[in-house]
């Protein structure tokens, strides 16, 4: 549900930092920054016009929700949106926190997307 990289996550969790400079081989934070800035669905969710479903966590703490909204929001085809509430379990980030109801959610999607394929 990562719209754009560098706010969804980059400028969203700081502690993940020095780990992305270091995969984008940046010279420091502000050549990461440049850099991410190619790491964004702008320009490309407009074009999603097969099924999409899109996934988040409420409480997610790595990567701001509000780029879910956005995917979500921008893409043409038929989608679904799901974010998880705390209240049912799967608030955390990829759904870390309750697994057993996220995952057959996600599943049984798939698998009605695939059997409506055929």
């Amino acid at each position: 549900a990562c719209f754009d990289m560098g706010p969804d996550l980059f400028e969203f969790y700081p502690t993940i930092r020095p780990q992305l400079v270091h995969i984008l081989g940046a010279k420091d934070e502000d050549d990461a920054r440049e850099k991410l800035k190619a790491y964004t669905l702008a320009g490309v969710a407009e074009r999603i016009t097969t099924p999409l479903m899109v996934v988040h966590g409420e409480d997610d703490f790595l990567v701001k929700k509000e780029g879910a909204y956005e995917t979500y929001n921008r893409a043409k085809g038929p989608k679904v949106l799901k974010v998880f509430q705390p209240d049912e379990g799967g608030a955390l980030h990829c759904q870390h926190d309750n697994y057993v109801r996220a995952l057959p959610l996600m599943w049984d999607w798939l698998a009605d997307q695939l059997q409506a394929a055929k």
